[in-house]
């Protein structure tokens, strides 16, 4: 693999206007729709803060499986477009409000601007050519769409990583401590980089600076709430069953969901993610003065966490999406970047899709794991989307309902082994990039140069 670009290039007019341009698609599509599954627990933490205050929020709410950050932000948001949306009308303009859910419009901006700010890192640290993989890719206008807060905490760990690289060590501890305050998974770099660290009062320095926006988000629970706090989080995530893209969804899938709650399916993944973490830890170490260690240590340690972990969700490759771009981005093979496409579409479009899809079309439900109950998938389905979608959405599953039941009832039936191939699919996809990202593409490379040696061994004995 060839050496990142450390040269940051001036941004012409040609890529302002077309981050301009997807700016203005992220907003003016992503009114649109959004997981209604997920998104009726966020509007309910507006409901409990109304009546009960923020500190009643882990408390009375039915389901918070975030830190307070992330909580804190989407109230604040929310509140504020009721707010703007209150004044517009005291002022007469109704009219503009009609076409278009401008709260659900509100509440997506930040997961925009976190979107954009990592597309505008990359760009200025590696080029366009590695931002357009941001930019175009699959997994960032999926999680627009669905709603998911991991952009947030995606964005802190970019420029995190980038500051090691500038040796602002504070800085990136800083950043790194804020996207764990958000979703814990910046916690996985830490032992890398106190393995890096110099000296017991670096490393301390390291670990206290890291912690600090970490403490201070939760501390007011610490003191007023802690036993809701660490059962609502922690306990919810400890407790959770093998989920949607998970390698131990698959004996779960296959038996109908007979074994959601087996003790070893919902254990195994602890010593397998363990083992294959402290194997990573032994063999690979950071080096502020070398991007592509850092690089791959935030790739790889986010990819092995995705891989072997009982709760697999289609936006969860969003963790390692922007450290992954780094490499592929610079892949001269045709076939690494291929397969990298297509495990970003199995994994953030084919598997939803048919997951939920036909079943909703037919009228069907759907399992859910994390709940361990059926939902009615064409109620989740039209009440994840708005306006006009929303009649485009009926007006194609009553289509398809009529010329197309046949298909789908099929794919319905038969989506225990569908989706387990996808998950097999998917999860293979990303052991080979681990794989591949690990030891820089030189056994791919031996691979390949055995093969050319013998079909021009073969070609040069034929002519002869």
């Amino acid at each position: 693999m060839k050496k990142g670009n450390d040269k940051l290039p001036l941004m012409n007019t040609g890529v302002k206007a077309k981050i301009l341009v997807l700016l203005f698609l992220m907003l003016g599509t992503g009114w649109i729709a959004w997981n209604y599954y997920d998104a009726r627990y966020f509007l309910q933490w507006t409901y409990v803060v109304k009546e009960a205050g923020f500190l009643g929020l882990y408390r009375y709410a039915e389901k918070v499986a975030y830190m307070p950050l992330t909580p804190a932000l989407f109230v604040a948001v929310y509140m504020l477009a009721e707010q703007l949306l209150l004044l517009i009308s005291k002022l007469g303009f109704t009219v503009i409000l009609q076409p278009i859910d401008y709260i659900r419009l509100i509440v997506k901006v930040p997961i925009v601007i976190a979107n954009v700010i990592v597309g505008y890192v990359i760009y200025k640290e590696e080029g366009w050519h590695v931002a357009r993989w941001w930019f175009y890719g699959i997994p960032i206008w999926t999680v627009i769409w669905q709603y998911q807060f991991d952009p947030l905490m995606v964005a802190f760990t970019v420029l995190g990583a980038y500051s090691l690289y500038k040796r602002r060590i504070n800085m990136a501890a800083f950043l790194l401590g804020l996207g764990a305050a958000f979703k814990y998974v910046p916690l996985l770099i830490v032992p890398f980089i106190l393995k890096t660290l110099k000296g017991l009062s670096s490393k301390l320095r390291f670990i206290l600076t890291f912690s600090l926006p970490l403490i201070l988000s939760i501390l007011p629970f610490i003191l007023f709430d802690f036993q809701d706090l660490v059962y609502k989080t922690l306990g919810f995530h400890i407790s959770r069953y093998p989920q949607m893209l998970s390698l131990f969804n698959i004996p779960c899938i296959i038996s109908n969901y007979n074994y959601v709650k087996d003790p070893i399916i919902g254990l195994l993944w602890i010593p397998l993610f363990a083992g294959s973490y402290l194997f990573m830890l032994w063999k690979l170490s950071i080096n502020f003065n070398d991007k592509d260690s850092i690089m791959k240590v935030f790739a790889l340690s986010t990819l092995l966490f995705i891989i072997f972990n009982k709760v697999n969700n289609p936006q969860y490759l969003l963790w390692s999406y922007p450290f992954l771009i780094y490499f592929i981005a610079r892949e001269p093979r045709g076939s690494i970047k291929t397969l990298f496409i297509v495990s970003t579409i199995v994994g953030a479009v084919l598997y939803p899709a048919l997951q939920f899809f036909p079943a909703a079309v037919l009228d069907r439900t759907v399992f859910i794991e994390e709940d361990y109950s059926w939902y009615s998938a064409r109620i989740l389905l039209y009440y994840s989307f708005e306006g006009i979608a929303k009649f485009i959405v009926s007006k194609v599953i009553y289509w398809i309902e009529f010329y197309g039941e046949p298909v789908l009832n099929w794919l319905y039936t038969n989506f225990n082994f569908i989706g387990a191939s996808l998950i097999l699919i998917y999860n293979s996809s990303l052991l080979f990039l681990t794989f591949y990202i690990f030891d820089n593409g030189k056994a791919l490379n031996r691979i390949y140069e055995k093969i050319r040696g013998y079909v021009e061994e073969k070609v040069y004995n034929s002519s002869v």
